[in-house]
């Protein structure tokens, strides 16, 4: 196995190991090429994609309890909220809810939202 520069769909270039055939290889390449961002490229995209999904839940769904206290205060209850917000989604991408997670769930919407 052997270390290739590849260049990513977003410009960066990255060495990645590959294992198979010159052709498997070659064609694992182009195909990053034209439509792979490299790591941080894809985590950044997802990010903010997560983060505009949330925000939009936030505003259609659920009344937030307005937050108290200095502005640094705030913005640091905002990150544990989006956290939990994030911990709520990933329960619910498509797994049935264990007794934890359903508690974990009760838990965040008293904390969070106006019921």
């Amino acid at each position: 196995m052997a270390f290739y520069p590849v260049e990513f769909s977003c410009g960066h270039t990255h060495d990645i190991s590959f294992s198979g055939t010159d052709d498997e290889r070659n064609s694992a390449i182009k195909y990053y090429k034209q439509f792979k961002k490299c790591f941080k490229c894809d985590k950044e995209e997802r990010n903010k994609n997560y983060n505009e999904r949330v925000e939009k839940a936030v505003q259609e769904n659920c009344m937030f309890v307005e937050l108290e206290g200095s502005e640094k205060q705030i913005a640091w209850a905002e990150v544990v909220r989006a956290d939990k917000i994030r911990e709520i989604d990933e329960l619910y991408s498509g797994k049935i809810l264990s007794d934890k997670g359903q508690k974990l769930l009760d838990d965040t919407i008293k904390l969070f939202c106006k019921i």
